[in-house]
């Protein structure tokens, strides 16, 4: 039954229920809690349909059927609020909803639901306080974004400045941030991201926003964005460099919601905020990189491709983040810095890129405001005062992922890290902090075979105090390198035709790899002459596994086949033809 029950949950086209069966859901999991108290088997698989179902509810989405959807399940919960501590999954889950779900009922007509939103959430927080700061940095965030209700403005007000200077720096858990999709729409966008090319991404995107923006989407564009940010992780590498592509088409959805878009803004720039400078886990600050990214390529190629508003309004609001908290304006500023500074390192932006940044925007704002906000966030790297905090040395540990973090006063916080995505297999010794790293990796290339690097002995380590003198590069990476640290080897880079081409035409391209023919080709055999018209050699042919070429090739190789087909059932026809002429004839004669 429960099965059962799970998959008419996690049915893709649950939104299509109509009210009458969602009441009826609603009743037969309140019937089998209370049936199934004491199994543990039982409520263990409960706990997962009730997870599935906060799942359901579609932010932004205000029709009839959503908000019913919300109101029975506040109110199961509220029945069953015993049995709901008893797992600390599904509570986060539960909170997490629903304190997003305050900011879509904001209309009068949702007043009533808005209110018991409010008193359950902070029920359950103020009996499970030291539980929820498990989430992590994002329940800051939760808070802040809705400071206008007084509940929530009295508990961010009361938690201890140590406190949230220590959740800022701890990971939030995946399947908070994921809570806020349903599970057709992570589908989706995972799809979207890994399976398509970027020159698909439009279309893609398009169907997507029918399907799921088609209501005013308001707040929901933010949690998508934490969701790619924080929790979407892959091994497909174009497809985590590509997420700020879906993260573009996102902004241009919020419409004219100043409230949304400032919320969309600081969804993007919050991991630059609390990024851990002082961290020697080189994992942790990959992580950290991994969230950081997509910002600071939605800032660079808006510029590159004169989309100056957004790349602007990004830049300050990462700038007027500075002071969310009071107090800590110092603390995160050099958060920021060292994020920009270790971004560079591992050539996710360059120091040209900054230049190009501040010129270009001084121009578009027509006063020195902007130059003072660029100067202020990244002068140190472009006037080479050596930094003000050191950052370690990024070695991989043979240890897993596990995020340090002080403990806080009378409150336990772990950090639950998922999704790890790069194995510490490899463990390279420690050098001394005098020697100078050179640029980081580029993209290969096949202009001459990569040397192997000897990995026994010892290799020079960055010292970010000295980060400054290097020589930077000027060309931006395309992925952030699996090897934990810059490598000294000399390594040649890949002829891109697009290197060129504006930013525009180098979102809607992809690098080929192209394999010279060979000089002697083979000739058609004598036993396919009736393709020796259409294939008068066979030819090496090479194409890269990232490649938008790829349909228009299998077209080729269609319209080759059709023509080969046709060509073969015209000689039959004449065949047959000139077998029936000669079978008239005889008659005749």
């Amino acid at each position: 039954m429960i099965i059962l029950l799970k998959k008419l949950v996690r049915y893709k086209c649950f939104a299509l229920y109509s009210m009458e069966t969602i009441h009826r859901i609603m009743l037969l999991i309140e019937n089998l809690v209370t049936d199934h108290r004491g199994a543990l088997g039982g409520i263990s698989s409960l706990y997962e349909v009730c997870e599935s179902l906060l799942r359901q509810i579609r932010g932004g989405d205000t029709s009839e059927v959503n908000i019913l959807l919300s109101s029975e399940v506040l109110e199961f919960f509220q029945r069953e609020s015993t049995w709901l501590y008893n797992n600390e999954r599904l509570l986060h889950i539960t909170f997490y909803t629903f304190a997003s779900l305050i900011r879509d009922h904001s209309e009068p007509r949702f007043e009533a639901l808005k209110t018991k939103e409010i008193k359950f959430c902070r029920f359950i927080f103020d009996n499970h306080y030291n539980s929820f700061f498990k989430i992590g940095r994002d329940l800051i965030r939760l808070l802040k974004d809705n400071l206008i209700v007084p509940e929530f403005s009295y508990v961010i007000n009361a938690i201890p400045d140590d406190v949230k200077a220590t959740l800022m720096k701890q990971r939030t858990l995946v399947y908070c941030l994921s809570s806020r999709l349903t599970y057709d729409m992570n589908e989706r966008l995972t799809h979207m991201l890994e399976q398509h090319s970027i020159s698909a991404y439009k279309r893609k995107f398009d169907f997507f926003k029918t399907n799921f923006l088609s209501t005013e989407p308001r707040y929901l564009i933010a949690d998508i964005i934490r969701w790619v940010i924080a929790a979407y992780r892959s091994n497909n590498e174009k497809a985590m460099n590509n997420r700020y592509i879906l993260i573009n088409f996102l902004l241009h959805e919020i419409g004219n919601n100043w409230e949304a878009i400032e919320l969309a803004k600081m969804a993007l720039v919050y991991d630059w905020l609390c990024f851990d400078r002082n961290c020697k886990d080189p994992n942790v600050t990959r992580e950290g990189l991994y969230c950081i990214e997509p910002c600071i390529q939605l800032i660079v190629d808006n510029v590159k491709s004169n989309s100056l508003r957004i790349a602007k309004d990004l830049i300050e609001t990462l700038h007027s983040s500075i002071n969310i908290f009071p107090g800590f304006e110092n603390e995160i500023r050099e958060n920021v810095r060292a994020a920009s500074q270790v971004a560079i390192s591992y050539n996710i932006m360059t120091v040209e890129d900054i230049k190009t940044i501040r010129t270009k925007l001084s121009e578009f704002a027509g006063d020195t405001r902007i130059v003072k906000i660029v100067g202020d966030l990244w002068g140190h790297l472009m006037n080479a005062p050596p930094p003000s905090s050191s950052l370690p040395y990024l070695a991989n540990p043979s240890q897993p992922i596990v995020m340090q973090i002080p403990s806080a006063t009378n409150i336990q916080m772990p950090h639950q890290d998922v999704n790890q995505r790069f194995p510490a297999s490899l463990s390279l010794p420690q050098t001394p902090q005098n020697l100078v790293q050179p640029n980081p990796l580029f993209t290969p290339s096949h202009d001459k075979p990569p040397e192997v690097a000897d990995l026994t002995g010892p290799k020079p380590g960055t010292n970010f105090q000295n980060l400054d003198n290097q020589t930077l590069p000027t060309k931006r990476r395309d992925s952030i390198p699996f090897s934990d640290q810059p490598s000294n080897v000399p390594v040649a880079q890949v002829t891109k035709s697009h290197e060129t081409k504006s930013i525009v035409e180098e979102t809607s391209s992809t690098t080929r790899i192209i394999v010279p023919s060979p000089s002697n080709s083979v000739p058609v055999p004598a036993s396919l002459w009736l393709y020796s018209n259409h294939l008068k050699n066979f030819k090496v042919a090479s194409l890269s596994s990232n490649s938008v070429d790829e349909t228009q090739y299998l077209r080729q190789v269609l319209g080759l086949f059709l023509n080969v087909i046709c060509s073969r059932f015209t000689i039959l026809i004449f065949i047959r033809i000139f077998s029936l002429l000669r079978y008239f004839l005889n008659i005749r004669v």
